[in-house]
């Protein structure tokens, strides 16, 4: 196995930034804040990209060897095929999915869009970002993506996942899908609420949801 040289030797990025972050005197709180907001906001980002892509490839699944997953013929025609730009990115190709389904609109999709942007700042450039770290950009934008995660996660249930274990179960009739709602986007939000925003009431409120939770799942 052979690496480029300069992929292994070139010495990460990032130890200035740090330091003149601390030369400069700027408070800790900030940088602890920064750091707390930006970890959180690439971990939240992985669970809105496995409701708008990865569910989407679990939907055209064929099989799998552990290592590699085997998608149908009809996700190339049905999903890849609506890239605007018609370059079968996979990202961009399910936002459009979705949005032929009522799921999103064109709002939407560019807020995904500039979620993603933020994203990929936060995980490639975040020690430039640290001296002028922009809070509350990275803020509204997290709001935004729980906002969109939400949506999107509970219609994935509504539509997918609670028919299926419904009939799995044996239940008869149809499950009540209207007060359905996306649960991990609500503990997220208030994880995020209790960290970030100091705000009281969260810890009651994640304390009852857990306590829900626990008592749908007879624990």
């Amino acid at each position: 196995m052979k690496y480029a040289r300069e992929d292994w030797l070139k010495e990460p990025s990032g130890v200035i930034p740090f330091a003149m972050w601390l030369n400069e005197g700027l408070p800790v709180d900030r940088l602890r804040d920064a750091l707390i907001t930006s970890g959180f906001f690439v971990v939240v980002y992985e669970h809105l990209y496995y409701v708008v892509v990865r569910k989407l490839l679990e939907l055209h699944e064929t099989g799998g060897d552990g290592e590699w997953i085997y998608v149908s013929d009809d996700y190339e025609r049905e999903v890849l095929a609506l890239d605007p730009e018609g370059k079968k990115r996979r990202f961009e190709s399910s936002l459009e999915w979705l949005a032929h389904r009522g799921v999103l609109d064109r709002q939407n999709i560019t807020e995904m869009q500039d979620i993603r942007t933020a994203r990929h700042e936060l995980a490639h450039n975040l020690t430039e970002l640290l001296p002028s770290f922009d809070s509350g950009r990275y803020t509204r934008l997290f709001k935004e993506m729980v906002r969109l995660l939400e949506k999107v996660d509970t219609w994935w249930t509504r539509e997918f996942d609670l028919p299926v274990s419904w009939a799995a179960a044996g239940h008869e009739g149809e499950p009540v899908l209207s007060s359905v709602r996306s649960v991990q986007a609500s503990f997220l939000g208030l994880i995020y609420d209790l960290v970030l925003e100091h705000d009281p009431l969260s810890e009651r409120r994640l304390e009852a949801l857990l306590h829900s939770a626990r008592d749908r799942d007879g624990s």
